[in-house]
């Protein structure tokens, strides 16, 4: 279990083995004006977004020494938007195989199995933006329906058929994010995170939304794809059997969503700035 397929989980979401969504919408509708609209529907429904678990199942495929392989875990969500969320998955012979945790000021990623058994973590406040951590919960976030739309210059939209895409640049020009958007229902399709030399790292495709609560709806299948040198290498797809709401207690969001220090685990890294960083002992 590779270090690149693991972080897929955290970056940020997911379908399950057999049926796959459909590759094209149904119909064309009349998009968004500008950017400022369409980042305010974004946000209007971000805004809508509750607490809620869910399970299903995962199925990730990485390559190890260049070999395809795949594996199944039984995935488990607890989310508290707007940064919290926590995500476990468990291997027939491995409970808790791995952990994807984070909270206002922290994240962390825990992995169990022998010839892995890794744990990473850092504090938001050390990295620099989303997408310069690898092990990124916030993309999960988003793919649970909590889209980062602030408002700003950088943003801009354009249309590709039935899609309203907003596209984020940097400060020097740099396409960071683009974000699809079906323009029928409103709800995003597909994610796109680029590097500084504005090639694509991870793509996450959202299908199956269902209403969680009144005007949040979520997707029941996500399927993120890690790309190197602008080739797809790992992928992860879950397919969720249910979603439903949830309202935390201050006590459950403190078991849930605090990071609990590391015990047990072969190697450790903190993250800076994307970057692991091995603790002095």
């Amino acid at each position: 279990m590779p270090i690149r397929c693991i972080t897929l989980i955290a970056a940020v979401g997911l379908i399950s083995c057999g049926c796959g969504p459909k590759t094209e919408p149904p119909r064309v509708c009349p998009g968004k004006s500008d950017a400022l609209y369409s980042l305010s529907a974004l946000k209007s429904q971000s805004e809508n977004a509750v607490g809620l678990k869910a399970r299903g199942q995962c199925r990730y495929e990485f390559y190890q020494k260049e070999k395809l392989r795949k594996e199944n875990l039984t995935v488990r969500v607890w989310m508290n938007p707007p940064d919290e969320i926590y995500v476990q998955g468990d291997a027939s012979v491995v409970p808790k195989a791995v952990i994807l945790g984070s909270n206002a000021e922290e994240f962390w990623l825990a992995v169990r199995p022998k010839e892995v058994s890794t744990y990473w973590w850092g504090k938001w406040s050390e990295q620099s933006s989303v997408g310069s951590v690898k092990v990124d919960p916030r993309v999960m976030l988003e793919a649970f329906g909590v889209v980062e739309a602030e408002y700003g210059q950088d943003w801009s939209l354009s249309t590709e058929g039935p899609f309203d895409v907003l596209t984020k640049r940097s400060k020097e020009g740099a396409v960071v994010k683009k974000v699809y958007v079906y323009n029928c229902d409103y709800r995003v399709w597909k994610v796109e995170y680029y590097d500084d030399e504005g090639r694509i790292t991870v793509e996450a495709k959202l299908r199956n939304y269902r209403e969680v609560s009144a005007g949040f709806w979520a997707p029941r299948i996500i399927r993120i794809s890690q790309f190197s040198d602008g080739k797809k290498r790992d992928s992860i797809r879950i397919r969720l059997s249910s979603v439903e709401p949830f309202e935390f207690t201050d006590e459950a969001r403190g078991k849930i969503f605090g990071r609990r220090e590391p015990r047990g685990f072969k190697h450790e890294f903190r993250i800076i700035d994307g970057a692991p960083v091995a603790p002095q002992r």
